[in-house]
């Protein structure tokens, strides 16, 4: 996520030095962009360990979302739905509250603050069976309000027009104020899209 002036990431897998199992991470780091210096930011409470979750900045309360990913290991799967708040100035996270039709579970989403309506809005990704034959590319367009926390899906597969699809990047064109989204991987023969 970039926002506040900074860049900001959150958990991922890796290997601890001279470890030989990988690990999830539960920390968040900042990345001045003036100073080209890197923070680990304390934080109380949180999502937990996990990969493969959006995190976005909330430019009107200034904070960050996370939505979703994968809180398993590397050898199982334990796909969230869940969305997590932090508090930049209070340093703490809080998980939302939400209402509506909950988006069905899911990591290597594409996400986004929409400025304009106060919303979250996330794209795709893949169930748990991503790297198997039966894995299923989501390619629904789905938006959380942030004053209600009510889900609202805003496309579906039906309505997309496209194919379901992981890693794809997606912006919101604000001069013209459409939802873009490009590349991504999806399940078709060539799989990668341009």
């Amino acid at each position: 996520a970039y926002g506040a002036g900074a860049m900001w990431v959150y958990g991922g897998r890796g290997k601890l030095p001279g470890g030989s199992m990988n690990v999830l991470f539960d920390d968040l780091w900042r990345f001045e962009t003036a100073t080209r210096t890197w923070t680990r930011v304390a934080a109380d409470g949180g999502p937990g360990g996990r990969m493969n979750a959006t995190l976005v900045y909330d430019a009107a309360r200034n904070g960050l979302l996370l939505f979703g990913g994968n809180a398993g290991s590397a050898v199982s799967v334990d796909l969230r739905n869940d969305v997590w708040r932090f508090d930049i100035a209070a340093g703490t996270w809080s998980q939302v509250e939400t209402s509506g039709e909950a988006p069905r579970a899911r990591l290597f989403h594409a996400a986004f603050y929409d400025a304009m309506r106060d919303r979250m809005v996330a794209f795709g990704g893949a169930d748990e069976n991503l790297f198997s034959n039966n894995a299923r590319y989501f390619s629904d367009l789905l938006a959380l309000d942030l004053a209600t926390g009510a889900w609202t899906t805003l496309a579906n597969g039906s309505t997309a027009r496209m194919q379901g699809r992981f890693w794809a990047g997606l912006v919101h064109d604000t001069a013209h104020d459409h939802y873009v989204v490009f590349g991504g991987h999806d399940d078709q023969t060539l799989g990668n899209r341009n």
